[in-house]
């Protein structure tokens, strides 16, 4: 019902739909089930081909995922740091267009998030601001916004009380890889909340069984 809202321009009413379809399903809350931070590579982490039904088998465990955002917790980011850029070098046609930009993406943004209201376990609600506070400690707000956001999710995920956090990426994925590395800083000072780095990985060679090689 998403996608056939999507395709016919009417995306909050798929939405809408969709919601009220898992609003008649029971569910049995009275059972304890331990919250999970993914993370990772924005297609790994996410698709179900890549990771190998990640998703799947955390909840089959029993567990409760914080679904990584895709690419909207990138945009925010991105729109502040062109904001800032701009306001700097005093390019004030510029600065405009990303304004006005920016108060539309907030617009839309708002419009989905009034749908669920507080039903949802990962709003991702932390401000562009609040992210590059908080993961200054970790990262350089230089950094591609494709490093900062990940991170800043997790904290975000921790701080909603996720009890360990999954790290899913590719093999030789740059971004993976610096995400991994800060990503043992962070643990450390949330409790060391335990981390499992999921390298995903094919090859001609490889069976299946050898296509996910599981690190601390």
């Amino acid at each position: 019902h998403l996608c056939r809202g999507i395709e016919r321009s009417e995306p909050i009413r798929g939405i809408e739909y969709a919601l009220s379809v898992f609003e008649g399903l029971d569910i049995d809350r009275s059972a304890f089930k331990n919250f999970i931070a993914v993370t990772g590579d924005y297609y790994t982490r996410i698709n179900p081909f890549a990771n190998n039904d990640l998703f799947f088998h955390i909840e089959r465990l029993g567990g409760v995922i914080f679904v990584p955002p895709t690419l909207v917790d990138v945009i925010p980011l991105f729109m502040a740091k062109r904001i800032e850029k701009y306001r700097k070098r005093s390019e004030y046609s510029k600065l405009i267009q990303f304004l006005l930009l920016n108060l539309e993406l907030r617009y839309q943004e708002q419009k989905v998030r009034n749908i669920f209201e507080h039903d949802i376990l990962n709003n991702f609600d932390m401000t562009p601001k609040e992210v590059f506070e908080k993961t200054s400690k970790y990262l350089s707000s230089e950094l591609s916004t494709g490093v900062i956001s990940p991170v800043g999710s997790v904290i975000d995920m921790l701080e909603l009380g996720a009890k360990g956090i999954i790290n899913v990426i590719t093999l030789n994925c740059s971004f993976g890889n610096v995400v991994t590395s800060v990503l043992q800083r962070v643990r450390h000072d949330y409790g060391d909340a335990p981390l499992l780095t999921c390298l995903l990985y094919t090859s001609d060679a490889a069976d299946e069984e050898d296509s996910v090689d599981l690190g601390g």
